[in-house]
Order: C-alpha cells, then structure tokens, then sequence
C-alpha cells in the first residue's frame, strides 16, 4: 500500500479563496456541431471547451486555430469567438461555462492572461479532463439533490488541472504593435449593429477601401464585410436562444430591414432558417 499526504498549507489559485459558480455544461455529439455557432462573447462568464473527437476552425480574438482531439479552449469573459466545424470530420465536444472566478493576479472571469495562448492540449491529462466533464454532466443532467454543490465542486478541479496545464505549456503570443487592422477591427465591433459598407468604413477611418481590406484581411482572416455578416448572424443567434422575439425583430435589432435578405444570409450562413434554427435548439433541449 502507498499512502500519499496532503500538504495542509498550500497556497489557494482563488483569490480569498472564493469559489466560482458552476452556470451550464453541455455534450454536444456529432449531430448537434453540424451548425455553425458565428461570433459571439459572453460579457459576465468564463467558457471552456473540450473537443473530444473531430476537428474544427475556431477563432478566437483575433486569430484562426485549427483544432483536434484532446484541445481545450479558454473564452475568457468578452473576448469574442466563432465555432465551426470540420464537415468531413465533425467535431464532439463538452462545455460548460462559469462566473465569479477569480484567480490570483488575473481580472474577474479570467482563466488566462490576455498575453496566453487560448487553446492548449491536454495531452495525458485528456481522460482526467473528459471524465471530470461526464461525471459534471451527468450529475446536473440527472437534477439529483445536491448536484449544484457536486457541480461546482468539480469544476473546481477542472480548473486547477486547467492551470496546471496553463503553467506547463505556457505560449505567450508575440507582442504585436498596434496596426491598422486591430484600428479596423475594434471600430467594426463596436459599429456592426449599424449599417456599415467598405464605402463608409474607408470614410469613417480615413483610410482607402483597398488599403481597408488588405490590412483588416491579414489582421483576421476575413473581409471587413464577411467580419460584419458573422458579427450579425452571431448575435442573431444569441437572440434566437434566449428571446422569444420574432424573426423580423430579431433581423430589424441586427440592422437588416428586409426579413427575407436576412433569412437569406442566416440560411447560406448556418445552414437552416432563422425559424428551423430555434426549433431545432428547443427540440434538442427538451429531448435531452
């Protein structure tokens, strides 16, 4: 026999040792990734993904990352991301979302530093993580007495073990001078709602139109207008999940006064309707 002690006077990664408060976890299989979740932030709470099978294109901030089996990604609270996954190789995932973390030395809702790669790989750490997720899913989907505190009580040590690979594969991201692409950016997610055009970006930030793709392009991946579209179908979607408003208020509240071109764009964009998209989401809630 092997009987290993625990130190008594370790030093907690909660700040005053507060503990986080477990919000939601999900298990998405196969099926439920084959649409696309477009940009969207959550502005009071923390995310984390495992991706258990497959592969997909997520971005995160500003940057594209090619994802696989056993990846782990961190949203912080604000930052914004955009899911979508591999056709030929659909993705599976566990994610659950938390608030009211503090870490020592870090903002509130911050899991990471702004300076620290988002994704990391949980290499042998991988069937921990994914069991640590089942039990955490099992046990809120089972809605026993007490799994609120077995919850959160897991999730706790999701976390430590997540800072421990924090620690362990630590890739700071080279520091970048401000550029116009970031300028264009930050002017695009604070206007996106509005009606915006290369016309009256190029106006607005004084800057030529081919000069304005080129910089936001190499920046982000996209076109200035391709960015926009996503931005709009991203918080379409977060309404569509947590409003009863109809689909015409819903197009009119992200700047599109035609309904039809608005199905139109959400349709090419998630692959169904506007209308098709929430009952497929409240179908799947009520049958899980």
């Amino acid at each position: 026999m092997i009987q290993c002690f625990v130190k008594n006077d370790y030093k907690s990664i909660f700040e005053n040792n507060h503990i986080p408060k477990l919000l939601h976890v999900c298990k998405a299989e196969q099926d439920d990734n084959l649409f696309p979740r477009i940009m969207h932030m959550h502005h009071d709470m923390v995310e984390v993904v495992l991706i258990k099978a497959g592969s997909g294109t997520y971005t995160i901030g500003n940057r594209k990352y090619e994802t696989r089996k056993g990846d782990i990604l961190i949203y912080n609270k604000g930052v914004l991301h955009d899911e979508r996954s591999n056709p030929k190789a659909t993705i599976s995932t566990y994610v659950c979302g938390f608030t009211d973390l503090k870490i020592r030395g870090l903002e509130r809702n911050f899991l990471i530093g702004n300076d620290v790669r988002p994704i990391i790989h949980s290499g042998d750490y991988f069937s921990t993580i994914e069991n640590i997720f089942e039990i955490m899913y099992s046990e809120i989907f089972s809605n026993k007495k007490g799994v609120e505190e077995t919850g959160n009580y897991l999730l706790l040590s999701l976390i430590t073990i997540l800072i421990r690979l924090v620690d362990l594969s630590k890739e700071e991201m080279t520091e970048e001078e401000f550029e116009l692409g970031e300028r264009i950016k930050k002017y695009i997610d604070d206007n996106f709602l509005n009606k915006l055009s290369i016309k009256s970006l190029s106006k607005d930030l004084g800057i030529s139109q081919y000069y304005l793709i080129h910089s936001f392009k190499k920046k982000t991946g996209y076109s200035p207008m391709q960015y926009i579209i996503n931005r709009k179908i991203g918080e379409a979607q977060n309404l569509l999940i947590n409003t009863n408003f109809s689909v015409a208020k819903i197009a009119a509240m992200i700047g599109h006064d035609n309904p039809n071109y608005f199905n139109l764009i959400f349709t090419k964009t998630i692959g169904m309707s506007p209308g098709k998209y929430r009952k497929h989401l409240i179908s799947d809630f009520s049958s899980k």
